[in-house]
């Protein structure tokens, strides 16, 4: 502990410092990290802790402990960091498969449907029936609340996927939300 407290550990060196301290005054060595785990109050650094004074107690190798406790805190802190980077790609995807869909709707609603509406319209009067019963504007509507349902699902499904968490999916289905507005109405 005193030769750790000549090392820079950001946050926790006053920390280790003042263990070093309590140990030089003849506290115990179970019983200043027990105190340290106390301060601290991070889940990691108390299970870790209580792991080391268990150890201690019961006579084992404490160096094998402490080893063995550094490594589970440096593969805990790795995890998230590899998570996020693999989710990157799921991500990606998910984006661009909003883009796809989108693509097909405003294709649907920009090329496609006003002609089937006017194909439509014209039999129908031929025949001397009308069209469908919806208007044009009403498809529209229909295929812009087919997008933005699917822009905030997708984007859920992002947050879920990204953050492990829904909640930050409402941050890229607002995103999805908007790109989706502005398309239908610059292409539709």
């Amino acid at each position: 502990v005193e030769m750790s407290a000549k090392g820079d550990y950001g946050y926790l060196t006053p920390e280790i410092k003042r263990m070093a301290v309590q140990i030089s005054w003849g506290m115990s060595f179970s019983e200043a990290l027990q105190r340290f785990g106390e301060r601290i109050k991070t889940p990691l650094v108390q299970r870790t802790t209580t792991m080391v004074v268990k150890a201690s107690e019961a006579g084992g190798k404490i160096a094998d402990v402490i080893e063995a406790a550094a490594r589970n805190v440096r593969e805990i802190k790795i995890l998230p960091r590899e998570r996020k980077t693999e989710m990157q790609l799921y991500l990606m995807i998910i984006y661009i498969s909003f883009f796809v869909f989108l693509a097909v709707i405003i294709a649907l609603a920009g090329m496609f449907l006003p002609e089937l509406y006017a194909a439509t319209e014209e039999a129908g009067s031929a025949l001397g029936g009308g069209g469908s019963g919806l208007s044009l504007e009403e498809y529209e509507f229909i295929y812009i609340c087919t997008a933005l349902s699917q822009a905030v699902g997708s984007g859920i499904v992002a947050g879920a996927l990204s953050e492990g968490k829904i909640l930050p999916g409402l941050r890229h289905g607002t995103v999805m939300v908007i790109i989706t507005y502005i398309v239908f109405k610059l292409f539709v």
